[in-house]
């Protein structure tokens, strides 16, 4: 993983046995994907090697990086497909109503962006 020959030769269980008593139990997980449609409720922390890629399919297209939501201006992006809606959550409490769209940032990359209440949000850059 770190292009270490000796690390390498190691089996997984091994790694992940250095891995925890280096940065401690809970650091050191695996992500399964979970249905709901609001992308910051659609994973879940898990052992690893405890999940199975079939469990969940996502809805859409969803960039690796998930962000922070930071609020962008109009003009910093140029939108390049879109909208999908995403209205979810009511029953939890922590509602979405957002449309989110596929863009072009100023400085070129492809990002996943969403207008919620007027504002407009960075929520994802595709790799």
């Amino acid at each position: 993983m770190f292009g270490d020959a000796a690390c390498e030769a190691e089996g997984w269980a091994r790694l992940l046995e250095r891995l925890r008593a280096r940065l401690g139990h809970g650091a050191v997980c695996g992500l399964a994907a979970q249905p709901d449609h609001r992308p910051e409720h659609a994973w879940r922390r898990v052992e690893p090697g405890e999940w199975d890629p079939r469990e969940a399919l996502p809805p859409g297209p969803r960039p690796l990086w998930l962000l922070e939501p930071q609020r962008l201006k109009e003009g910093e992006f140029t939108a390049l497909a879109g909208p999908e809606r995403i209205e979810s959550g009511w029953w939890d409490g922590d509602d979405a109503k957002r449309d989110y769209f596929v863009a072009r940032l100023q400085n070129a990359s492809l990002a996943w962006v969403y207008r919620e209440a007027g504002e407009w949000y960075l929520h994802g850059l595709f790799a």
